[in-house]
């Protein structure tokens, strides 16, 4: 096989030389060799078939898995990972296999199908430092192409195929050993084995690229940083990424190769800078029938009204027929090296598709095309076909799979203004099933109607129906700011934020940004999904929302950093001292340096005397409310401890500065002073905003945002202070004192799990893993976050045959026996011990939890007994919590699915620490361990089944994206 022969010939070449290169490392040729050696190997032991699909998350995989089916004398088969791997393996039901290839412990419903998982570790592959192949085979590659059935068409690409076009290919963009390629097509699609295989042919090194709207954003950055020289595009995708950074993000490449859709003049013509700086520009097009490519064009520095798809590639040879009627059009047929072996597991649709013209095979396009002087120029195509972001799809094939969902009476599917529609009449909203049917690269609007409109030309009327079935829905409630938002959104035929794919995202926050002179953190992105949500944010005034300003001047930057040290060193404060005891995390956090700022935002009308008078007032009456805001830390090398400022004596001290410091400068600030008041309160004039900054630990999520929250409602004039509810954080302490002062008792102690952890997490690999459980019908409220902790726990115990294991729960506790905390504002987690037994039934877990909850009710608090007392007791307690394996963090309901997983992964902790959230009648939880060795398990409540799942990040975006 010569791509194999060409490979062998590059390692020997170049064996140390970085072949593969993604984020946190890289292989060389002599390690994708041996990766490829091994894959090789074992499907020479597992697999009899002729056929080897392969389901990749990360691309870094993909090399050394097409080579080494390669190697083993098989086919490769990419199906895509933008669906559920059960639909994917639907995709391909005509296909005989036996083993499929992936880097995710994904369940296989077929038992006859085995899972060949990648090893993580790259030492794992280290033994295959050959592998003798029994067979060569003269089918290199399989490609999944539209269908009219619902079924993709299976292309059989040649070893000769391919091997012609990268040749060419290479050749005419100028890809070398000092090349590099930023792999960004989905690996299912027929170009990327132009990126796939360019070390290979050239010893250049592949850059993988993962997508996101946060990755569009810095594409620039990574070409620059990592040195890209050649990027292959949809003109889309091209158009999108210069409409964000402009076309100097394209500065440092020399080859930009665009294909998959007519190449727009006005894309042209904003290009031609680009190319007057040494950058070449090509317009490639070719059908996968015909091996990627067949024609080329490069782009000239002039203007362009049409962009021709060019000349034939050397070895390609084109012919007109079928002229279209009173037109230059003419159907393009294509022969030559490219022209593949075809569908062979349709022979009929092949006899229709490639023609015999003398002695030479031809394929027939479907594609309308004409002459402009040498060049051809692409016009339409004859059949349903179209391209959506550079992707060739039937509209028939999505109309079929859409029609075979239960609830679905009927359906049209229509390419309107660059965007896939999908109408479907049904008794129930459906629109989600819908979605998850289809890849999420086609990102389709779907409009549920209640019946079909006809134009004077009996065809479907897809403006009347937009405007009746989906414009409509919106109001725009005559406001100003909401209508702007709207008007920005009808841009790109929708109404719904949520409708918008990653690309047209990125482009309305620039426009929102554009109309409305603000700035959007991109943190922000996934936050703002509701056009409620956006005019909330334009009109800041929503005190949860953290835009940081970066100042133009760094001098005044300095200048105000200076100004809040001085102002925070100079305080001076009469207050109490030791009245508020610190928590066991308090201490234990201040000790280990683990310190955290957070806090929330107002927005102020103006920030004038007035203005600011006004606010002094509010904060002064609220701390005879709220004692959170008399508090006054006083550190001591490694302990410190908490007093409070005397109603009379308090007056609040608000810092002005040009510009809001971040939590880190602030910290940075805090960790030279001694005394420090809480909360820190710093006007921003720039921003027109005032931050509460909380340092210490001294306040929980759940207490910031009640707080937050009655602040903004005063300050709004829409409560008054008598509405305010009072908390008292030196009560709620001399309470805790109170309980302390009794002696530990047996039965307390009893309750307190004993066994000795048996699970290493240190040894654990470094992994993601996030748990979807499903909740049965009776389990509601706070049996929910209990549910889903058994639900863990069992699968630990399953996976680790384990009798028991025990943890640490930490969530809010505000139900005490002898003392109020409903509305006690301040840090009052708790982390409260846990067993679960093998053999007990959740409802068995539940009563004994509840046993060790009454004791909490009480005032009690295990951890508070072990730094606190003094007796032997005290001592047993600390040795019992040190042997706790799990400590898990209920976050509680969780509004965005992927925005609480980012914050969560965000955020450093141990291999053995599980947070856990519910989300639409789901429970999640995400470790940053691979605690869990396999994907789906099945599990007992009642008489009933229930699955917890280990669902990667991204599976779980895709399904809030969904929604």
């Amino acid at each position: 096989m010569t791509i194999l022969k060409t490979f062998s010939d590059t390692v020997k070449q170049y064996p140390s030389k970085v072949a593969v290169m993604y984020s946190g490392g890289e292989f060389t040729f002599q390690e994708v060799d041996v990766m490829s050696n091994f894959i090789a190997k074992q499907l020479l032991l597992n697999s009899d078939e002729e056929t080897v699909p392969f389901y990749i998350e990360k691309n870094k995989y993909v090399l050394p898995v097409v080579l080494g089916i390669m190697k083993s004398g098989k086919i490769p088969l990419p199906i895509t990972n933008s669906l559920e791997v059960k639909i994917s393996l639907e995709r391909i039901s005509e296909v005989v296999f036996d083993v499929l290839i992936s880097d995710r412990d994904v369940k296989l419903e077929n038992h006859s199908v085995t899972l060949l998982l990648l090893p993580k570790k790259l030492e794992s592959y280290s033994e295959y430092q050959e592998v003798a192949t029994t067979k060569e085979n003269e089918i290199a590659h399989i490609i999944c192409t539209s269908g009219t059935t619902g079924v993709p068409k299976k292309v059989f690409l040649t070893d000769d195929n391919i091997d012609w076009l990268v040749k060419e290919f290479y050749k005419i963009v100028k890809f070398t050993s000092e090349s590099k390629f930023l792999f960004t097509t989905p690996y299912t699609f027929d170009v990327s084995l132009t990126e796939i295989l360019a070390p290979v042919y050239t010893g250049g090194t592949l850059v993988c690229y993962d997508g996101g709207i946060q990755n569009i954003i810095r594409l620039g950055e990574t070409i620059e940083k990592k040195k890209i020289t050649h990027l292959s595009l949809s003109p889309s995708f091209a158009e999108t990424i210069i409409d964000i950074s402009g076309p100097e993000v394209f500065q440092n490449l020399r080859a930009l190769c665009l294909a998959g859709e007519i190449f727009p003049s006005s894309l042209a013509n904003r290009l031609r800078g680009l190319i007057q700086q040494g950058c070449r520009v090509f317009n490639l097009y070719g059908p996968s029938e015909t091996t990627i490519y067949a024609t080329y064009y490069e782009l000239k520095d002039r203007k362009y009204n049409t962009v021709p798809i060019g000349k034939p590639l050397p070895g390609v040879q084109l012919k007109i027929a079928s002229q279209k009627e009173n037109s230059k059009m003419a159907e393009l047929l294509i022969g030559g090296n490219g022209v593949t072996e075809g569908y062979r597991l349709q022979p009929e649709l092949n006899k229709a598709k490639f023609k015999l013209i003398g002695s030479n095979r031809y394929y027939v396009t479907g594609d309308y095309v004409y002459y402009q002087g040498d060049n051809l120029v692409f016009s339409s195509r004859i059949d349903s076909q179209v391209q959506v972001n550079g992707i060739r799809i039937e509209l028939d094939e999505v109309k079929s799979i859409v029609d075979k969902l239960k609830s679905v009476k009927s359906s049209r599917v229509v390419f309107y203004k660059k965007k896939l529609v999908v109408f479907y009449e049904a008794d129930l909203n459906i629109k989600e099933d819908i979605i998850r049917s289809l890849p999420s690269y086609l990102n389709p609007t779907v409009v549920k109607v209640e019946s079909y409109y006809l134009n004077q030309n009996r065809k479907l009327d897809v403006p009347k129906m937009l405007e009746i079935y989906y414009y409509k829905k919106q109001s725009q409630q005559g406001d100003d700011v909401r209508k702007n938002i709207l008007d920005v959104l009808s841009k790109f035929e929708r109404v719904d934020i949520t409708d918008l794919d990653s690309l047209e995202l990125v482009r309305f926050y620039l426009e929102i940004e554009d109309i409305f002179d603000i700035e959007i953190k991109e943190n922000d992105f996934y936050r703002l999904k509701s056009v409620d949500s956006i005019v909330d944010y334009i009109r800041n005034k929503s005190f949860f929302q953290e835009r940081s300003t970066e100042p133009n001047d760094s001098f005044t930057k300095e200048h105000d950093l200076v100004n809040l040290e001085y102002n925070l060193t100079k305080m001076n404060y009469r207050y109490l001292k030791n009245i508020i005891t610190p928590s066991p995390t308090q201490k234990r956090l201040y000790k280990n340096n683990q310190n955290r700022v957070i806090g929330f935002n107002l927005a102020l009308e103006e920030v004038t005397y007035l203005e600011l008078n006004k606010l002094h007032h509010i904060i002064k009456y609220l701390s005879y409310k709220i004692d959170i805001f008399r508090l006054v830390v006083e550190k001591e090398q490694t302990r410190f401890s908490i007093g409070i400022v005397n109603e009379g004596d308090y007056s609040p001290n608000i810092i002005v500065l040009n510009n809001l410091p971040t939590e880190l400068e602030l910290q940075g600030i805090l960790d030279n002073i001694e005394v420090i008041p809480i909360p820190i309160i710093v006007v921003g004039t720039r921003d027109k905003k005032v931050r509460f900054y909380f340092p210490y630990h001294s306040i929980d999520a759940s207490s910031l945002n009640k707080l937050g929250d009655t602040v903004y409602q005063l300050y709004e004039k829409k409560i008054v202070i008598d509405e305010v509810p009072s908390s008292s954080l030196v009560a709620f302490s001399q309470f805790k004192r109170e309980v302390l002062q009794n002696d530990v008792s047996g039965d307390v102690l009893a309750r307190l799990p004993k066994i000795k952890p048996a699970i290493e997490f240190e040894k654990l690999n470094d992994e993601v893993q996030c748990f979807q459980v499903s909740l049965p019908e009776d389990i509601k409220g706070d049996d929910v976050y209990l549910f889903t902790i058994y639900a863990i726990s069992q699968c630990i115990l399953s996976d680790y045959n384990l009798s028991a294991i025990s943890g640490g729960l930490s969530l809010d506790f505000r139900d005490y026996e002898q003392f109020d905390a409903y509305d006690l504002i301040g840090d009052i987690h708790k982390k409260i011990p846990f067993q679960v037994n093998r053999t007990e039934t959740f409802e068995e877990f539940k009563n004994s939890h509840f046993k060790i909850l009454e004791i909490y009710r009480t005032g009690i608090d295990y951890y508070e007994i072990a730094m606190l007392g003094n007796d032997m007791s005290a001592k047993e307690v600390q040795e019992r919590l040190n042997n706790l394996s799990l400590s898990i963090n209920f976050i509680g309901e969780a509004f965005r699915l992927k925005d609480t997983i980012n914050n969560i992964i965000d955020v450093d902790f141990d291999k053995n620490f599980i947070n856990v959230f519910v989300h639409e009648r789901f429970a999640y939880a995400v470790i940053k361990s691979e605690l869990l060795s396999n994907s789906v398990y099945d599990l007992m409540h009642k008489d009933s089944k229930f699955e917890l799942k280990v669902i990667d990040k991204k599976r779980l975006e895709n399904e809030e994206t969904n929604r």
